[in-house]
């Protein structure tokens, strides 16, 4: 693969405008990504041993390039992403870090405690560096993209005191794209879990059910039966863009579904304890899956029926699962089928005659904070908070909640104040 490690002859086999780009961010990574990603999922240290030599030889690579622990190498970026370039030295810097921390990790698996310690401080210092480097008060100061966010928080590269903002700042730039995505090779693949960890669910439902440019379904409108290498390789007019239309990158969404959807993920590397955690959303009524892990194949299903939600879980011998259901409760499981039924999630609280009229107000109240207008954003999110609300609901959905919070963190941009609107028992009353 190009650029998996610096100066191997494989590289003199890509080419950008004619210049050969050696041992670059996201690409080179892979040297780290891939060993611990398999490590993850087959629970065997023998791939972390065979591959160590090349894990440290990339992160040293990379260090010796860093004067002041800053990598600004300025690779390939965020391949074609549908929005603003995200800066090539803030990505660099993201992916040191990632490499760092898997190192670090690795090390620690395989009992190398006087490595683990050294990539421990080598870590810390590349996330003070980014942190002096590229964020004041809780924002990117070189580039505000999507890719910019998802990537600090997926490495978690900033303080937990900065983190619900920088969560915050991302929903609101995806928002401000009119709830599409923008992001490229390097960002697509932590977008949405990044959304679905800080709570803004149904915005990431949004983003992986959008059937206009750019988003997973509208190639599907076209025809597609492949990952294209470009959102829009095939424009809406009908005319092509020359570029692979069977490329993985934007696959990546696949692993989300699994996660995520289905809620099949390791709680321990090679699936000995399993996690099972299903999101439930997105207008989706049912949802099959399995996976073929090294013990079996896990199965997972569930299904909305009414105010219920069936699920069926079928763990393979010799593990076991702990699983967190719609409802919040928690079961702890051995090997075998598994049947469970769940109160479905409470529906969005806006009434489905008054939902155009809601929408109609959510884009003003865009377009009035890309004009700073303050006293519009307070009458406008007020209206569309409370006005369009279902009256006597006493439980906020997860929609409700994105929408509120993406309204007090507008307004505290603007006004530079934190929590203007206060939420009350009832969200038909808000309060300024």
């Amino acid at each position: 693969m190009p650029s998996s490690s610096p100066f191997s002859s494989m590289t003199r086999l890509y080419h950008l405008n004619d210049s050969i780009k050696n041992g670059v961010a996201g690409w080179g990574d892979a040297a780290t990504i891939i060993p611990w990603t398999l490590y993850h999922v087959y629970g065997d240290t023998a791939i972390l041993r065979d591959c160590y030599t090349s894990m440290t030889g990339w992160v040293h690579y990379i260090q010796s390039k860093s004067p002041n622990y800053l990598w600004k190498a300025r690779g390939y970026g965020d391949w074609y992403p549908q929005g603003d370039s995200t800066s090539l030295p803030y990505i660099d810097q993201c992916y040191f870090a990632h490499s760092v921390d898997l190192l670090q990790k690795s090390a620690a698996v395989l009992n190398k405690s006087s490595d683990a310690i050294t990539y421990l401080t080598l870590l810390d210092s590349v996330k003070t560096a980014f942190l002096n480097e590229y964020i004041v008060n809780g924002q990117t100061r070189a580039t505000s993209t999507q890719t910019a966010y998802a990537l600090a928080l997926a490495f978690d590269l900033l303080p937990d005191s900065l983190r619900p903002n920088a969560a915050a700042e991302l929903a609101r730039k995806i928002h401000e794209n009119n709830d599409h995505l923008a992001t490229g090779f390097l960002g697509t693949p932590y977008l949405l879990p990044v959304l679905f960890h800080f709570g803004y669910d149904s915005l990431a439902f949004t983003l992986l059910t959008q059937k206009t440019l750019p988003s997973w379904l509208y190639p599907i409108t076209k025809g597609a039966t492949t990952i294209w290498e470009k959102w829009d390789a095939i424009c809406s007019d009908g005319s092509f863009d020359t570029c692979s239309l069977n490329h993985y990158a934007y696959g990546a969404v696949g692993n989300f579904l699994y996660r995520y959807l289905t809620g099949i993920s390791p709680a321990s590397p090679g699936y000995k304890k399993i996690s099972i955690h299903p999101h439930v959303g997105g207008g989706l009524r049912w949802v099959k899956a399995w996976y073929v892990c090294s013990y079996g194949k896990i199965e997972r299903s569930w299904k909305v029926t009414g105010k219920r939600i069936k699920l069926q879980i079928d763990i393979p011998a010799a593990t076991s699962a702990d699983v967190l259901l719609p409802d919040g409760s928690k079961r702890a499981v051995g090997w075998g089928k598994h049947r469970f039924v769940t109160a479905s999630p409470s529906p969005c609280p806006i009434c489905p005659k008054k939902q155009k009229s809601y929408d109609s107000l959510k884009n003003l109240v865009y377009a009035e904070i890309k004009n700073k207008n303050y006293d519009a954003v307070i009458s406008l999110t007020k209206a569309m908070l409370g006005k369009y609300l279902e009256p006597g609901l006493k439980r906020r959905c997860v929609k409700w909640c994105d929408d509120f919070n993406y309204a007090n963190r507008a307004l505290e941009l603007i006004t530079g104040k934190k929590e203007k609107f206060k939420a009350p028992p009832d969200p038909a009353q808000i309060q300024l």
